[in-house]
């Protein structure tokens, strides 16, 4: 159960952290998606708070890559959550 939170809690940092770029960037999900060469819908449930975290670290690492940050990055809390 405590595992289940921990990976709950991951997934709301990378949504923050991924939407947070995206508004920076002033960047679309279609955009995000098709330049980081994965599915629309992939990208979609990875960023859905509602869905389970289902999405591989390889999706992960491309995101990040588009987004020209790091994993850590991505995964990263900020302080001032």
């Amino acid at each position: 159960m405590e595992d289940r939170q921990c990976l709950k809690d991951l997934h709301g940092i990378i949504i923050h952290n991924v939407r947070s770029e995206l508004e920076k960037k002033e960047m679309s999900l279609y955009k995000l998606a098709k330049d980081a060469n994965i599915g629309y819908s992939i990208l979609w449930k990875m960023l859905d708070p509602k869905k389970d975290a289902t999405f591989s670290v390889k999706t992960l690492h491309r995101v990040a890559s588009t987004l020209d940050m790091t994993v850590a990055e991505i995964t990263k809390q900020k302080q001032n959550q």
